[in-house]
């Protein structure tokens, strides 16, 4: 009996065993939930105002894209020029932190870094292709930087074509025809004309067609035509005066808060990078085919097209190229930045002159 007993008992120690190795395992611990990711804020202004190409087309493509790219991680804060600082001030406010970046222009800069405009475009000699294959393959860009220092990290962002010469009441054909005129042209081309007997003035782009409609303003230069479209030159002068040699094209810029940029992970620094480059190729493209447009809207407006005698073109360029080369002596950094982009354009002519065609007709 007390075999069979202990028979049993070893039975059902077994059959007990079986079951709990066959039973269902306890489930697992739900997983913690991931840590959402870190959104980087930046607010930034623009050194334009909303209604031009120049804001429209740069600054809020610029925002969108990183945004786009980023996956949401990075958001900009986009504001036209004036809501935040005062405009034409964004340099300094990026440097100190009260923007963290700023799409913005060289000639701001003027009167702190003497070189800064030799990269937005010369008087008479760069062409937009010219400006944007020394700014990202000839080495401007990283001289630029060199320039700025550690005060701010810097890109090129945004490169357009050709300025006309400017608005007015009569054509302007030789420097003659600009003896006595009130001319709102500013910067180095400014001083050109100064030299032709022109009274240069400078006023806020707003003021311009004001100033031109009640007579305070004999001419005007501004930007492009897809640009000057936007802020109805055409309603108040009659003549559109070209070729724009003051000013053959202009590259702007995009400025970032030096710790803000060292806070970045490298992915978003790139991000960054990319963002910038692709509006500027795009936005070339993008300017020109607007800049066609504008013409044929001036042409319906009955605007009439006068141009500068081939003659006052090379006045124009030689002087233009005197007044540059004079300034190499005040500031070393300004006679290597000359020197260096003189040396990429003359490498660049060559080129040019065998790759022209030449048809005879």
């Amino acid at each position: 009996m007390r075999r069979v007993l202990s028979i049993l008992l070893a039975v059902g120690l077994i059959s007990t065993l079986l079951l709990v190795g066959c039973a269902a395992p306890a489930p697992a611990p739900a997983p913690a939930p991931a840590p959402e990711a870190e959104v980087i804020k930046w607010v930034g202004q623009s050194g334009y105002g909303s209604a031009t190409i120049l804001y429209w087309g740069v600054a809020d493509p610029f925002a969108d894209l990183v945004e786009e790219m980023s996956g949401g991680r990075m958001q900009l804060e986009m504001h036209p020029a004036g809501e935040i600082v005062t405009a034409t001030e964004e340099y300094d406010a990026v440097v100190k932190g009260v923007l963290d970046f700023a799409p913005t222009g060289y000639s701001f800069q003027r009167g702190k870094f003497p070189a800064v405009t030799l990269f937005g475009g010369i008087p008479g000699q760069t062409s937009a292709e010219d400006m944007l294959i020394y700014t990202y393959g000839g080495g401007g860009a990283e001289l630029a930087q060199e320039m700025y220092g550690d005060t701010v990290i810097y890109f090129p962002m945004a490169i357009f074509g050709m300025e006309g010469l400017g608005w007015s009441h009569v054509p302007l054909e030789t420097k003659e025809d600009f003896k006595g005129l009130k001319y709102r042209m500013g910067g180095d081309p400014g001083e050109v004309i100064s030299q032709w007997g022109a009274a240069t003035v400078s006023i806020p782009p707003g003021e311009i067609v004001p100033a031109l409609e009640r007579g305070a303003l004999d001419a005007a230069e501004f930007s492009t035509p897809s640009i000057d479209v936007d802020f109805g030159f055409m309603d108040v002068a009659e003549y559109y005066n070209w070729p724009g040699i003051h000013m053959p094209t202009f590259v702007n810029q995009l400025l970032i808060n030096t710790d803000r940029w060292n806070e970045l992970p490298p992915d978003l620094q790139a991000i960054v990078k990319a963002a910038s480059e692709s509006v500027t190729l795009k936005l070339y493209a993008q300017s020109r085919a607007l800049d066609y447009e504008a013409l044929e809207t001036f042409k319906k407006a009955g605007i009439k097209f006068s141009r500068l005698t081939p003659e006052t073109q090379r006045e124009f360029r030689d002087l233009a190229r005197e007044i540059y080369e004079a300034k190499t002596s005040e500031d070393e950094f300004y006679a290597r930045t000359w020197e260096h982009i003189q040396s990429f354009l003359a490498k660049a002519e060559f080129y040019n002159s065998l790759a022209k065609l030449d048809f005879g007709e």
